[in-house]
Order: C-alpha cells, then sequence, then structure tokens
C-alpha cells in the first residue's frame, strides 16, 4: 500500500521536520546540566493525521534520548493546558499544527515554545519563539 500526500502535506512535513530540528537543537543546549522536560502539543484529530503526529513525537523522543509528555488538544481552554504545563513541570513546548500554537498563544505560558511557520512563510523557515 503507498501514501500518496499532497504538496501542501509535503510542505507541512518539510516545516515539522524543520521545526523538530530547532525544537531539539534547543532542548539539547538547555540539557547540558539536566534533561529538559518537553511537552509537545497537538490537536486530537483522526488517522492518518494522529499516526503522523506520533510518528513526530517518537522523532523527537529519539534525538532527545527521553520521553516527551503530550498534551493531546480536546479542549481549546487556556486554563486546562496552563495547568498541564506546572503539573507535568514542562520547560519547553513544541506545537504540532495551527490549533497548537493558537493555544499556546491564547494561554500565555512564559516558557521557550517552538512552531512550525504558517503556510504564508517561506519554506524550509521556522520560527523559535521564547
Amino acid at each position: 500500500m503507498s501514501l500518496s500526500i499532497t504538496n501542501g502535506q509535503r510542505n507541512l512535513l518539510r516545516g515539522l521536520f524543520v521545526l523538530i530540528a530547532v525544537g531539539l537543537g534547543y532542548a539539547q543546549s538547555v540539557s547540558a546540566a539536566a534533561d529538559p522536560v518537553v511537552g509537545v502539543v497537538y490537536p486530537n484529530v483522526r488517522d492518518p493525521y494522529q499516526g503522523i503526529f506520533s510518528t513526530i513525537t517518537d522523532g523527537i523522543e529519539s534525538e532527545l534520548n527521553s520521553t516527551s509528555k503530550h498534551f493531546i488538544i480536546d479542549s481549546d481552554n487556556p486554563v486546562v493546558f496552563r495547568d498541564w504545563i506546572n503539573r507535568e513541570h514542562i520547560e519547553l513546548v513544541i506545537a504540532l499544527g495551527k490549533r497548537s500554537q493558537q493555544l499556546i498563544e491564547r494561554s500565555s505560558v512564559n516558557l521557550p515554545a517552538l512552531w512550525s511557520p504558517p503556510a504564508t512563510t517561506k519554506p524550509g523557515t521556522a520560527r523559535e519563539y521564547c
């Protein structure tokens, strides 16, 4: 069985891989003294998209040589998200998808957050928001 993806999906995956590379570089630089607690945020979606998010989080954990904490968005409530950040002692957030980025922005958390660029951004670029 072959998997066909559109150009838009291909660009999304490229952006996510750039985001992950930037995030892992940041997390590894922070981890000189201790492993940071990395939170990965993504929406609750159906397959095959859920499988893509799972593959990305597996890659993040593989590169960090540790586990990450996952926040799967069922509710876009910023209070619930901030409570999770505090309860899990998250030090760096990686947002997968637009809903995740919007949730982080609305929650006003004061920690490094990384997400992929919007579709209108030049391909191959990512931004780090600290």
